[in-house]
């Protein structure tokens, strides 16, 4: 009777472990599925961070290359303005200087 009740306890707690182990088992494969999941989420993040860096990256040197062409254009025209003005300067000078030499022949 005791070899029969320790057979039966014996059968019992094999039948936990095999429960136990099935449960780990499962919870297990659970996990692995969790991790890949997560993995696969962080590789789409990141694919997404690098894409959107590209994206920003590219914006500004488009806005970069369209601030260097207005500076450029601005540049030109100021340079443009600094001659003109610098010939109208040596114009008036030369009308001064005209009008400087008629009044003196007018006044003497």
């Amino acid at each position: 009777a005791t070899e029969a009740r320790f057979a039966s306890t014996a059968g019992s707690a094999e039948e936990e472990a095999t429960l136990a182990l099935s449960g780990i088992n499962t919870e297990s494969q659970d996990l692995k599925g969790e991790v890949s999941r997560l993995m696969t989420q962080l590789s789409e993040a990141k694919l997404k961070h690098q894409k959107d860096t590209a994206q920003m990256v590219a914006a500004f040197e488009q806005g970069k290359a369209k601030v260097d062409a207005d500076l450029a254009g601005s540049t030109a025209a100021c340079a443009a303005a600094v001659e003109e003005a610098s010939s109208m300067r040596g114009r008036l000078e030369e009308a001064l200087l005209v009008g400087k030499i008629l009044a003196e022949k007018i006044a003497g």
